[in-house]
């Protein structure tokens, strides 16, 4: 009798940190918005070590939509 394997539920078997570092992998936005697809997720966000920010958000408004109409 084959054995059915579940990847949803090896990954959320892992130790937070482990998933931390995962999360550490990602862009800061889409790691934050995989963090909040799961209750077990939710609390992982503190555990990422890195952050990064588009410099665009501290710019003049007038200045993102100029870029924003060039691309």
């Amino acid at each position: 009798m084959a054995t059915k394997y579940s990847w949803g539920n090896s990954i959320n078997s892992l130790p937070d940190e482990v998933l931390g570092q995962i999360l550490s992998l990602l862009r800061t936005k889409l790691a934050a918005s995989t963090a909040i697809l799961s209750k077990r997720w939710r609390n992982l966000l503190p555990l990422v070590h890195n952050l990064d920010f588009d410099e665009s958000m501290f710019l003049d408004p007038n200045v993102i939509s100029e870029n924003l109409a060039i691309a």
